[in-house]
């Protein structure tokens, strides 16, 4: 939006989308690693981070107050499905994608890429250290599963790590 064309008209239809629900799903490297399902209440801003397997996280970011009992949506798969086409393409970034959901259809909204300019916190801190292994390889594509993810975020978990001669860090959760 910086740098509009400079001649012509840029016109989209208008979603409802008081109407619907925010998704903001973060993806590494083509991975999908969990998603901040947005909602409002009266406190303002809200969100709630999922895995993939729509498992609640008990990751938080500060300026997010958490939503209470969100229900799993119809589109979930397809969801996942579009973020990692969208993504696919895209290696060496943190990308966030967002999408519109009405009960019916999936909608993009757009690609952003590291997410305000990495300044949000996140606690457990292990979130940040999630995004940045998978951001610089450090964690291999095999262990950035759902089950990993929920592991890492959810439980108090020691972690095992071993750099090989490859420079690259090997981890395990125990």
């Amino acid at each position: 939006y910086k740098y509009p064309p400079s001649q012509g008209i840029i016109i989209e239809e208008r979603l409802p989308v008081e109407t619907m629900r925010e998704f903001h799903w973060w993806v590494v490297n083509g991975h999908v690693l969990f998603v901040c399902i947005r909602c409002n209440d009266e406190n303002g801003s809200g969100g709630s981070y999922y895995s993939t397997n729509f498992v609640e996280l008990t990751m938080r970011s500060r300026r997010l107050n958490p939503c209470i009992d969100l229900p799993k949506p119809k589109q979930w798969d397809q969801m996942i499905e579009m973020t990692r086409t969208l993504s696919n393409h895209m290696p060496g970034h943190v990308i966030r994608v967002d999408l519109y959901a009405s009960d019916v259809n999936v909608y993009f909204s757009e690609l952003t890429f590291t997410s305000n300019a990495c300044r949000v916190l996140y606690s457990p801190i292990q979130a940040d250290a999630l995004l940045y292994g998978a951001l610089f390889d450090r964690l291999s594509p095999q262990q950035l599963t759902p089950k990993y993810v929920e592991r890492l975020l959810n439980e108090k978990p020691f972690v095992l790590v071993a750099l090989n001669h490859n420079q690259t860090i090997s981890t395990e959760i125990v």
